[in-house]
């Protein structure tokens, strides 16, 4: 029975992961930003409309990774992908800003559902096979294969793209209903008695109240919350640098038919970038491995900034090898820290942060942009990255295990 058991967590791991991995395969991102514009929206408007989706995220992250932590990470996780096949026919046809508005909302009540929810599945599933410990290898490895899964939906996207940016758009929505098949098969996972979560369940939080008091005070009372503000303050930087690649590639004259090569090799760089850190995790500090990331992105934006011909796209490569990087390092510093009975809604806090200061901040970026440059605009954003890396180098915590 123990074999039997051993072999369905082991095939459930299996479904996380091929659900991950399609899901991180987004041929439309070549082509992402270049479908509104094409639409007659400007840069200020177009992160207005992400920003309204991020708002809505925003107010539904604690609710929703609740849910995920009380009722099953699985449940949302098949819900969020359910919607986002709706989401997609509504952005790609949509010519009125109202509907995108809406399909807008939609998208982060889709992304508010996810959120935490699939971590917390991943390292949990991990746990029931008692093989957390590989937690950053296999992490890596997931964003490893993204990367050379990306080359072909990348390449894909950007050759359908030359007749129309719809295309790439619909080819997403493929890989995201067999996303949604791979997950009909997870097995919810249990809580294993080892590590973290060796208490016993009579201990841990039984209404909602006490379990959102719990999540919250592991979020900005113990030694997670110096590794949740780092995920947040970073993000910020490198999302919404990523949504001005396409716009740069443009400017420096990048035809969009080659699109879809440079996001494949950012892809790679990006998988590159994952799969070293475990390397990294032994031959440098702790303090070194959390400043690598943001110093490295603001080389990159600077580069791009200052940069204004086609061999400009190398530095999306260091932009993407930086965010490998910072991803796995930053998950795997949270997720030692907290606990599995509120795994989801800690991740959902340390989201919902994320998603309030994106809201907040890349309308500003886009304004910037529209009114000013696009190297204005990077600029700011580079020397916004090192002053991040810079603050967080002088406040460390004194405890610093990975």
């Amino acid at each position: 029975m123990i074999e039997l058991q051993g072999r369905s967590a082991e095939r459930s791991f299996c479904a996380v992961f091929i659900s991950s991995l399609l899901w991180n395969t987004q041929p439309h991102l070549v082509v992402f930003t270049l479908l509104f514009l094409q639409k007659g929206i400007s840069l200020s408007q177009f992160f207005v409309i992400e920003s309204i989706g991020a708002l809505t995220a925003f107010l539904l992250e604690v609710p929703t990774g609740i849910l995920a932590d009380r009722l099953g990470r699985k449940l949302s996780v098949v819900a969020s992908l359910v919607l986002a096949l709706i989401i997609n026919p509504i952005f790609i046809l949509a010519n009125s800003l109202w509907l995108l508005y809406a399909a807008s909302i939609l998208g982060g009540i889709s992304g508010a559902l996810r959120s935490g929810a699939d971590e917390a599945l991943f390292y949990d599933s991990l746990k029931d096979l008692r093989r957390e410990a590989e937690y950053t290898r296999l992490n890596g490895s997931l964003r490893w294969w993204s990367g050379y899964t990306g080359i072909a939906a990348s390449i894909l996207g950007g050759i359908l793209s030359t007749s129309s940016y719809s295309v790439a758009w619909w080819c997403w929505e493929v890989i995201v209903a067999l996303a949604l098949i791979s997950a009909l098969f997870i097995i919810e996972p249990g809580c294993s008695p080892h590590s973290l979560d060796s208490r016993s369940p009579l201990d841990r939080p039984v209404t909602i109240q006490s379990h959102l008091a719990e999540s919250i005070a592991t979020t900005f009372r113990t030694h997670a919350r110096y590794f949740v503000f780092y995920a947040v303050c970073v993000w910020l930087f490198f999302s919404i640098a990523f949504w001005l690649w396409q716009p740069y590639l443009q400017a420096v004259g990048i035809p969009v038919e080659f699109f879809g090569v440079i996001f494949a090799l950012t892809g790679v760089a990006s998988g590159f970038g994952s799969r070293l850190v475990s390397t990294l995790e032994q031959r440098v500090t702790c303090r070194t491995l959390l400043a690598i990331p943001p110093v490295l992105l603001a080389i990159a934006l600077a580069g791009q900034s200052l940069c204004s011909i086609g061999a400009g796209f190398c530095f999306l490569l260091l932009h993407s090898f930086a965010s490998g990087i910072f991803s796995v390092v930053s998950d795997h510093s949270i997720h030692s820290r907290i606990d599995s009975s509120t795994r989801a809604t800690v991740l959902s806090v340390k989201n919902m942060l994320s998603t309030l200061v994106f809201a907040a901040a890349s309308p500003l970026v886009g304004m910037v942009a529209d009114s000013a440059s696009l190297a204005v605009a990077l600029l700011l954003l580079a020397l916004g990255a090192a002053t991040v890396a810079v603050v967080f180098l002088i406040v460390r915590p004194k405890e610093s295990p990975r």
